[in-house]
């Protein structure tokens, strides 16, 4: 099979292929004849012996039916021990209740039994025509995040990035220092042009982006199943996997890196299993690594898989290899790359992710920290919700050596590893609940690992082939539920409230931000009184001059003029020349006919802010005898 070939996959000879190989196979010499023979990709290897794929199969069917029963469990259960499997309860009932009973019936065989042959025509149809097949899913996956925007904006630093993206005049690479030079060309340049060009907001124009990103994700998909050659209803499994993952949420408007850092590790695992394979992709292998390095600084994690991509693609193709320019511009690619980035890198791992790693509640040691309170369960919800076939990765155990030794999976697994051995001891600000889109690109690797050994365990035995059904719907219906639940407001923010409400207990810091998005979020829905309610438990917890600033303002519109005043009050015994502090206590008692206290406000004022028009215009309605009787503003 020549190169050519070798990109596109798994040879599938026709009836011409007799004819086309008389044409190519001129004798040495002649003009058609080539310089150097051509590598073969390496042959699938044979599955597992029938009796060892018999009890993986069993196992996963059992692991997808525990995992079906939790999610059904947990919707009644209070608590957020299992909050990634509980999302029935904060759902409408047809994408909740509906689509589990879909995904309930798919574990039954005799159901699933007859949706096969439809899976195996759309697993042939991807891998038949990938082109195609990738095309139409990249517009089938940009639809559907575009019908379905995250209005919730719970996750990470969702709100910090879209209100910095609208304001202007804004430095987004003074105020993101730790952001690299393709993030920063993406969700800020990038985002201001799309902005300019058709006229939408910042939320528009970063929902624009993500779309693109479905769309790419969608085709690395598809090049996944058609990579490993397989065929029928694996094919699907294999692609719905890669897929249908919890980070697909962060391409509905999330605009920050960690998104294009998934499509990173995705194209990582494809091109480097074609690489592994046939020796062949190794240049858009380097391109996808040097963007990496570009991108974010978590691609520092690729570099096992890129070694083993390259031991594998140079044993393929031997020394002729080193031949080929091509070569020579793929490695040189991404090492002069890391070269020109790594002192950036390591300035910032320096300076800023030092805090990444130190916990809320310091004292204990660093397995102790990292295994403390609630974090063991939340790791687990993350898996879950990161990578819903991570359960076939275990349930893979007794296909034996064989298969955990294919090129392919040593590949993924050098993939997957680094991020997810962090995992533990990254001690995310907000929670793991919120800021889980630290560990996106570790549940990506995660889920092609997963897609991969499911895909292994179904090759392995034929007879179990309606179980790709359940495999499927395994990976869609746990991701759509998160899509559909991140474009439900209310239901969003009634999830978001029982983190704070309800047991397991979080830090006092994660509740106190959680509280704090409570309040910013009611604030932008014009709920003034709730907003002064999420505040106040903010304050309790972590009393903050920030806090305090936002829970004044919001007791402001709420009218609650003497609790504003109480509140910048308090702020003031802090910082007794705070100006939105003192602005507010001054226009506030003017409101309430405290003149003294309303003078003595505007002066400090005027001491601290010269020609402060606020505090020039309290003084002249004092001096006037006529105090302001209109309600007050923040």
């Amino acid at each position: 099979m020549s190169a050519r070939h070798a990109d596109r996959g798994p040879a599938r000879p026709g009836p011409r292929d007799g004819a086309k190989r008389a044409r190519q196979g001129a004798a040495p010499g002649s003009p058609r004849a080539p310089a150097v023979r051509a590598p073969r990709a390496a042959p699938l290897p044979p599955p597992a012996d029938p009796a060892r794929g018999a009890r993986a199969a069993a196992a996963l069917w059992t692991a997808l039916a525990l995992l079906a029963v939790m999610r059904a469990a947990l919707a009644f259960t209070p608590g957020t021990w299992g909050w990634s499997l509980a999302l029935n309860r904060h759902l409408a009932p047809l994408p909740g209740w509906g689509a589990w009973i879909v995904l309930a019936l798919a574990l039954v065989p005799a159901v699933a039994a007859r949706i096969a042959p439809l899976a195996a025509r759309a697993g042939d149809a991807l891998v038949r025509a990938p082109g195609r097949a990738a095309t139409l899913g990249a517009l089938a996956a940009a639809t559907l995040v575009l019908l379905l925007p995250d209005r919730v904006g719970f996750v990470g630093d969702f709100l910090l990035r879209r209100n910095t993206l609208a304001t202007e005049g804004i430095s987004l690479a003074h105020w993101y220092p730790q952001a690299l030079p393709l993030d920063l060309f993406i969700h800020a340049h990038a985002a201001h042009a799309l902005m300019g060009a058709f006229g939408v907001s910042g939320e528009v124009a970063a929902r624009m982006i993500g779309a693109l990103d479905a769309a790419l994700m969608a085709a690395l998909a598809v090049r996944f199943a058609w990579a490993l050659g397989l065929a029928g209803a694996a094919a699907l499994a294999a692609a719905a996997g890669v897929f249908f993952t919890g980070a697909l949420t962060l391409f509905t408007g999330y605009d920050k890196g960690f998104a294009e850092m998934t499509l990173v590790v995705a194209a990582t695992g494809v091109l480097g299993m074609r690489a592994a394979r046939s020796g062949s992709a190794l240049l858009p292998l380097g391109l996808v690594a040097a963007a990496g390095f570009t991108l974010h600084r978590s691609a520092l994690g690729l570099l096992p898989a890129l070694a083993i991509a390259w031991g594998f693609a140079l044993r393929a193709r031997g020394r002729a290899a080193w031949r080929e320019p091509v070569t020579w511009i793929a490695a040189a690619l991404p090492v002069a790359t890391l070269a020109a980035m790594l002192p950036r890198i390591v300035d910032i791992m320096r300076r800023i992710d030092p805090i990444h790693f130190t916990p809320a509640e310091p004292g204990r040691g660093v397995l102790a920290s990292a295994f403390a309170g609630a974090r063991p369960a939340d790791m687990l919800n993350l898996a879950v919700m990161l990578a819903p076939l991570a359960i076939a990765i275990p349930a893979a155990i007794p296909l034996g050596r064989a298969a955990w030794r294919r090129r392919e999976c040593v590949l993924l697994l050098a993939l997957a590893l680094p991020f997810v051995a962090l995992v533990p001891f990254i001690h995310a600000q907000q929670g793991l609940f919120r800021d889980w889109d630290d560990f996106a690109a570790a549940g990506v690797g995660v889920a092609l690992l997963a897609a991969f050994l499911a895909a292994e365990t179904l090759r392995a035995t034929p007879r179990h082939a309606w179980l790709a059904v359940p495999v499927a719907l395994a990976a869609i219906v746990p991701s759509a539920q998160w899509l559909a639940h991140d474009a439900d407001l209310a239901r969003g923010l009634a999830r978001v409230r029982a983190f704070v409400e309800e047991r397991p207990a979080r830090t006092p810091f994660e509740r106190a931000m959680t509280w704090q998005y409570l309040g910013q979020v009611n604030v932008e829905a014009r709920h003034p009184a709730a907003a002064a309610d999420a505040y106040a438990h903010a304050a309790r917890l972590l009393p903050s001059p920030h806090i305090l600033r936002q829970w004044g303002a919001a007791e402001t519109m709420a009218g609650h003029a003497d609790s504003a005043r109480r509140v910048f009050r308090t702020l003031l015994d802090r910082l007794p020349h705070d100006e939105i502090a003192l602005r507010g206590v001054a226009v506030l008692s003017m409101h309430l006919r405290d003149t003294a206290q309303a003078r003595a406000c505007a002066e400090t004022l005027l001491s601290v802010s010269p020609g402060d028009p606020t505090a020039l215009k309290v003084i002249e309605r004092i001096a006037s005898g006529h105090p302001f009787d209109v309600a007050p503003r923040p």
